[in-house]
Formats: C-alpha cells, sequence, structure tokens
C-alpha cells in the first residue's frame, strides 16, 4: 500500500517535477528507506547522494533539531556551497532532493 502511495504521489506531481528540474542540476526522491524512486542523476550518484545526503545530513539534522526540541522535528534543510546549492525536503514517505548550481 505504502509503494502505491509513493507512486501516486510521483505521478500527481510529475508536472511540478518537470518544471522544478527545468530550473536546477538534478533532483533525486527517495523512499524513507533511502531507495532513489526518480532521479535524473546516473545510478552511482544517485547512489552517493542517497546514502550521503539522506542517510547521513539528514539524519544527524534531524537528530540536532529533535535535541533542542524533543517535540520539533526537521522540515527542510537548505546547504549552500561554493559550487551550488543543495535543497533537501525529508517528508515521511519520501525525501526530495534539489540540486542547483550557483
Amino acid at each position: 500500500m505504502k509503494d502505491n502511495l509513493i507512486e501516486d504521489v510521483v505521478a500527481d506531481n510529475e508536472e511540478t517535477s518537470e518544471r522544478i528540474r527545468n530550473k536546477v542540476y538534478g533532483t533525486v526522491i527517495l523512499s524513507k528507506d533511502s531507495l532513489a524512486i526518480q532521479s535524473s542523476f546516473d545510478n552511482t550518484t544517485t547512489q552517493g547522494m542517497a546514502n550521503f545526503v539522506a542517510g547521513t545530513i539528514v539524519r544527524l539534522t534531524r537528530s540536532a533539531v529533535r535535541d533542542i526540541d524533543p517535540e520539533d522535528d526537521l522540515a527542510y534543510l537548505r546547504i549552500y556551497t561554493k559550487k551550488g546549492e543543495w535543497m533537501i525536503g525529508p517528508d515521511k514517505e519520501f525525501t526530495l532532493l534539489v540540486q542547483q548550481q550557483m
């Protein structure tokens, strides 16, 4: 049932995803288990981002937010680098990663 929910969300938001993709370097949609559902990157890059961004960065940031306030949770994360910007939107069922070049 949950797999259908994720597929429905992706299908329902395909137009929005296309609009976002036209303005950014790449996007990845991950399941709550950090498995790629949809990606504009090659498989190796997608897996690396899934493991590091969703696995490490989101987990550590969410933990830091909860350490500050146990009733709060991470809703959105934006990271600026010398080469670009990462926008990360974790949710209960999936995580959206967007990479935008500066």
